[in-house]
């Protein structure tokens, strides 16, 4: 048997080949022993060196023993494997333990070992030179011929010293210390050597609240059409084996139970503590609870900074009562200093209870007083339009609705929409949202968070009675095949703007939708519409439209859609709500193809999605819109029955005042209507025959260019203005801030003129834009901009004496 001796352990620095010695089986013959192959240096577990020299025989010192066993001895030999022709492959193992002689393959596998079975950390050395081509043949398990080798590197082995090695007792040392219990008992393999794990005494334990929520993810996972388990064995989802949540799966119901009473008990234990028990705590406790409720009802903005103060303030008035009482703050466990509140404690306890500042308004710029009287002067014109009397219809006088209940009060916004509202990348739900089955698997890509469509909406003040189909504004050309628009939703009607917005074009298809449910709804009978004051619901000719078919248009205070308008307080938000959980649900479905959905079927699916919404609201949703509609006063009773039902958000305190005719309370209402189109005369003194359109820019109230005295809604509206030479100069509407631009002509007049000029002074551009007028007024060009005076010529007198009012020289026409 021959035994091989592998020198690589803590070889000396002055080694500098890699070899092996080669032992016969006995060393008791003669005292010698022979060693083959390379010279090198080999340190014993005595720290003992013995050197191969160059030579052929070397004795041994008889103390060793002569039943000595190479196979037993510290330097820990290695049997070389024999294959069948005879031949010895050599075992590559060139990194080897400094405390038990172990090899090892790798370094790393040095590091671990020496960390697991002794507890020592071993840093990563250089891997020391090897004879080329070892590793590769151990690998292959080639043949290493005894031929190959020279034989002129045969050598002799001598032990310096003998006598001090008494290797006999090591090997006694050795295996008294094997015998003896380990601190930490560590686990082995079947082999006998030791396992390399965490030497853990039992399993990690999992909650049943870390079960609960596995199974959940693994049964989303398996819903999304994802394999149940994934390349490692693993449940899909988890970090646990399939089996083990596979059996989780089955005690499902006690496992709920289970997490249940350990939130609960988890929970007891933390009100247990020793700072919440502290009557002077309670007592600061409460006190802030109450100046916090005080705060936010009186519509006071708040945040951190100001919770802090009042946590100051509180906690002194509180430190000096304790005193008489014989009572102490608790102390920080790390510092032992007394508890003071602080910012950190300000904000996890606005967290722990939910509260959150109410914020004043959500308007911009506006107040909780502004707010308040917007809100009252919209209930007064909805009041007075209440007890007018229609032109047409049949309706009959209530003392509670007045002309008009419930069901023909209206209210119309338009609402944007995004195709896809979960662009945020949330894969997994709240555990809330779990247990309703509504988990996000995909989300769309990142431009799906922009407007997609616009839905014109409109609702009555209930949904007892049928409701106006939605409209849906896209944005194009409109461009479509038959079959796309065959496979739209057939409740929802689909038009097509440039940008997706309302304009004059898509309020006439409106208009005619809204035509068809009135006369199959409400016919011989009058209804109130409310609708904001932008420019295509604003003017005359739409106004006679609707009146023809019994619609009394009412327009909202501007600015203040925030307090009056229902759809935009609280409807719209629904809504979006809603689409965002149809949506949910068709990725659930089909959730592969919903990142590569075209803008065709994006179109499709949109139309379903709010066909589907807008009959679930209709049928589900009927108190919770009752109760929006009652919010936003847009159902306020002649009786003042409910008054206290009406709200302000930005003002808690707020009250319904009574109902009073307030002066000027019909011109405000009849001065939101844009003023018709005069006729008016150029230069020239030609006759004008028609009118451009109306600005569709502005969605303030607009200025009325022609006189007071005639009553815009009547027929005297349509009387011509003054002539363009005339010194007779138009002027807005009194008391009117808007500075829309007035009604439109054959030439500009001097108040339009000077309009523009301001404009551009407030640009630096006055003396340009002065150039400018004088260019198309001495070759007759039509202006282009602003949209406003499209169409209109600049007479070339107005001109100039606005620019002698404006001190602004004004060219002559040869320098043009």
């Amino acid at each position: 048997m021959v035994f091989e001796v592998n020198e690589n352990v803590t070889r000396a620095p002055e080694a500098e080949v890699f070899g092996y010695v080669y032992f016969t089986q006995r060393v008791f013959q003669n005292g010698s022993v022979r060693a083959l192959r390379f010279p090198g240096t080999v340190r014993r577990a005595d720290s003992r060196e013995i050197m191969i020299h160059e030579g052929d025989v070397s004795t041994v010192n008889e103390d060793c023993g002569t039943d000595f066993d190479c196979a037993q001895a510290e330097l820990k030999f290695q049997m070389i494997q024999t294959t069948l022709f005879g031949g010895r492959s050599a075992c590559a193992q060139p990194w080897q333990c400094d405390l038990c002689r172990g090899g090892f393959k790798s370094e790393q596998a040095l590091i671990s070992h020496a960390w697991w079975k002794h507890g020592v950390r071993k840093e990563p050395a250089r891997a020391l030179p090897q004879r080329p081509g070892a590793l590769i043949q151990s690998f292959f398990a080639e043949e290493v011929q005894e031929q190959d080798l020279p034989e002129q590197f045969e050598h002799l082995i001598s032990f310096e010293h003998a006598e001090e090695a008494n290797l006999p007792e090591l090997l006694e040392e050795e295996a008294a210390e094997e015998d003896e219990p380990l601190e930490t008992p560590k686990k082995r393999t079947k082999t006998g050597a030791i396992k390399q794990t965490r030497g853990a005494n039992r399993r990690q334990r999992v909650s049943a609240k870390q079960q609960v929520d596995a199974v959940d993810t693994w049964r989303a996972c398996k819903l999304s059409g994802t394999p149940p388990k994934d390349k490692k064995g693993n449940a899909t989802g988890t970090q646990y084996s399939y089996n083990t949540v596979y059996g989780w799966s089955r005690n499902y119901d006690k496992l709920v139970e289970q997490a249940a009473k350990g939130t609960a008990t988890k929970l007891a234990r933390t009100r247990r503590g020793w700072f919440r028990q502290n009557p002077l705590v309670q007592e600061f406790d409460q006190h802030l609870c109450r100046a916090l409720k005080k705060h936010r009802k009186a519509g006071r903005p708040a945040n951190s900074v100001t919770v802090l103060a009042m946590a100051e303030s509180i906690y002194d008035k509180v430190d000096k009562t304790r005193e008489g009482r014989n009572l102490q703050w608790p102390r920080n466990r790390r510092g032992g200093e007394v508890w003071r509140p602080k910012m950190t404690w300000v904000k996890s306890w606005l967290q722990v209870r939910g509260w959150k500042p109410r914020k004043p308004t959500k308007k911009r710029g506006s107040t909780p007083a502004q707010d308040s009287a917007l809100m009252q002067r919209w209930l007064d014109k909805l009041r007075h339009m209440a007890q007018k009397q229609p032109s047409c219809g049949d309706n009959t006088w209530s003392d509670a609705w007045g002309f008009f209940s419930p069901g023909e009060r209206f209210n119309r916004d338009q609402v944007g929409f995004s195709f896809d509202y979960t662009a945020a990348g949330r894969t997994w739900a709240s555990p809330e949202e779990r247990t309703t089955g509504c988990v996000q698997v995909v989300t769309g890509k990142a431009g799906w968070e922009k407007r997609f469509f616009t839905w014109d909406m409109c609702y009555a003040g209930d949904l007892k009675q049928a409701q106006p189909p939605p409209v849906l504004y896209f944005f194009g050309a409109g461009n479509i095949s038959q079959l796309e628009r065959a496979s739209y939703d057939k409740d929802v009607k689909v038009f097509f703007t440039p940008k997706g917005y309302l304009n004059e074009d898509a309020n006439q298809f409106w208009t005619q939708c809204w035509k068809e449910h009135v006369s199959a709804n409400h016919a011989g009978k009058a209804v109130l519409l409310t609708c904001d004051n932008v420019a295509a619901h604003c003017t005359h000719a739409w106004r006679e439209e609707m009146a023809k078919i019994g619609t009394t248009v009412l327009h909202g205070e501007p600015n203040g859609t925030h307090c009056w308008q229902a759809i935009d307080r609280h409807i719209g938000k629904t809504h979006k709500d809603l689409f965002h959980q149809m949506q949910l649900h068709r990725s659930l479905e089909d959730f592969k193809s919903f990142q590569h959905l075209s803008a065709k079927d994006r179109r499709i699916w949109c139309t379903h999605w709010v066909g589907d919404l807008w009959r679930h609201y209709c049928h589900e949703k009927a108190a919770a819109h009752a109760n929006c509609c009652q919010c936003s006063g847009l159902l306020i009773r002649l009786d003042g029955v409910g008054d206290d039902r009406v709200t302000v958000e930005s003002n808690p305190v707020f009250a319904v005042q009574p109902y009073q005719c307030w002066e000027g309370l019909e011109e405000s209402i009849q001065k939101s209507w844009q003023a018709p189109a005069p006729f008016e005369e150029d230069a020239s003194g030609s006759d004008s025959d028609s009118s451009s359109s109306t600005s569709s820019t502005s969605s303030s109230d607009s200025a009325d260019s022609c006189d007071a005295s005639p009553e815009p809604d009547g027929p005297e509206s349509a009387q011509p203005g003054p002539p363009a030479g005339s010194s007779t100069e138009p002027q807005p509407a009194a008391g009117s801030g808007s500075t829309a631009w007035p009604g439109v002509g054959a030439a500009l007049t001097r108040f339009d003129i000077h309009m523009l000029l301001k404009h551009a002074a407030k640009r630096h551009k006055l003396q340009a834009g002065v150039r400018m007028l004088a260019a198309h007024a001495k070759h007759g060009v039509k202006l282009d901009h602003p949209k406003a005076l499209a169409g209109k010529t600049v007479p070339w007198d107005e001109l100039r004496h606005c620019c002698s009012e404006l001190k602004v020289e004004l060219p002559s026409k040869e320098d043009i």
